[in-house]
C-alpha cells in the first residue's frame, strides 16, 4: 500500500512539475496583459471613483444613474465632480434622462457634457473609462459589484467603438 501511494505521489509530482512549467511558459514581459480587480459595495465603488480623479484628460461614463444616485449620496457626487474639474478632467456622461436634470446647471462648472440615452433606464449597469481602465458596474439586489479591467486594446474598443457609438446615438444632448 505504501509503495502504491508513493508511486501515486510521484505521478502527481510529475503532473505538478509539468503544470508549473506550462504556467511559467505563459508568463510574459508584455505589459499589455490585462489586470483585473473586483470590488463590491458602495465603499469599494467610491475607491474606483477616487481612482478616476487621476484620469488623464477625460473620463467617459455610461450608467443607469437612477440607481447610481440612489446609492451614492449627492453631496459626495458634487464634491467628486468638483475635484475632477479641478484636475482638468473633462467628463462625458451618457445616462438616463433623470440624471441629466441633477447636474444640468453644473455642467460648465464641473466640466461635464451629459447626454441621455433612453435604453439606460432599462439597465442596472454602468461603465467608466479612463487611462486604459474599464470599470464595469452592476447594480443588483441593492448592491454594487464592480470589475475593473486594465487593458489597452479593450479600452480602445470600449472608448472608440462602444462609447462613441452610444454618444452619437444619444440624440438628446442637454
Amino acid at each position: 500500500i505504501l509503495q502504491r501511494k508513493s508511486n501515486e505521489l510521484k505521478l502527481i509530482e510529475k503532473d505538478l512539475d509539468y503544470t508549473a512549467k506550462l504556467l511559467y511558459s505563459l508568463q510574459s514581459d508584455d505589459h499589455n496583459l490585462s489586470n483585473v480587480r473586483l470590488y463590491e459595495g458602495e465603499k469599494d465603488f467610491k475607491k474606483i471613483l477616487e481612482e478616476t480623479l487621476n484620469a488623464q484628460n477625460s473620463l467617459l461614463v455610461f450608467t443607469s444613474t437612477e440607481l447610481f444616485t440612489s446609492t451614492i449620496d449627492l453631496p459626495y457626487l458634487h464634491d467628486y465632480y468638483k475635484r475632477l474639474a479641478a484636475n482638468k478632467v473633462h467628463s462625458r456622461i451618457i445616462s438616463s434622462s433623470k440624471y441629466s436634470n441633477v447636474f444640468k446647471e453644473y455642467q460648465l462648472a464641473y466640466n461635464l457634457q451629459i447626454r441621455s440615452f433612453p435604453l439606460l433606464d432599462q439597465c442596472n449597469i454602468g461603465c467608466y473609462l479612463w487611462n486604459d481602465n474599464i470599470a464595469l458596474i452592476s447594480f443588483k439586489d441593492d448592491r454594487i459589484v464592480c470589475t475593473v479591467l486594465q487593458n489597452a486594446e479593450l479600452f480602445f474598443f470600449f472608448h472608440n467603438f462602444l462609447f462613441e457609438t452610444i454618444w452619437k446615438l444619444s440624440t438628446h444632448p442637454i
